[in-house]
């Protein structure tokens, strides 16, 4: 079992990450940081950031992830609202 609780210095290193997978267009890969950071966000109770998150990700997804992909991020985002 890992770390179960997010801390902001998780959230800053995910999003420099981010930042470098965005400068080097790498939109699949950022769309799946973009999930990851949501998620991150989520833990700590940081609602809307988190649901901006999802939203670019399921907007990042869209242009280079396969079909089953934007259908389980936008079922997550479904879930997310859920809570």
């Amino acid at each position: 079992r890992g770390n179960v609780f997010t801390q902001q210095t998780d959230i800053q290193r995910a999003l420099l990450l981010k930042d470098s997978l965005l400068q080097l267009a790498l939109y699949d890969l950022a769309a799946e940081q973009y999930k990851t950071i949501g998620k991150m966000y989520q833990h700590m109770g940081h609602m809307s950031s988190a649901e901006r998150s999802f939203l670019e990700a399921v907007r990042f997804g869209q242009s280079g992830k396969d079909s089953v992909w934007v259908a389980k991020t936008c079922s997550r985002l479904g879930g997310f609202y859920a809570t």
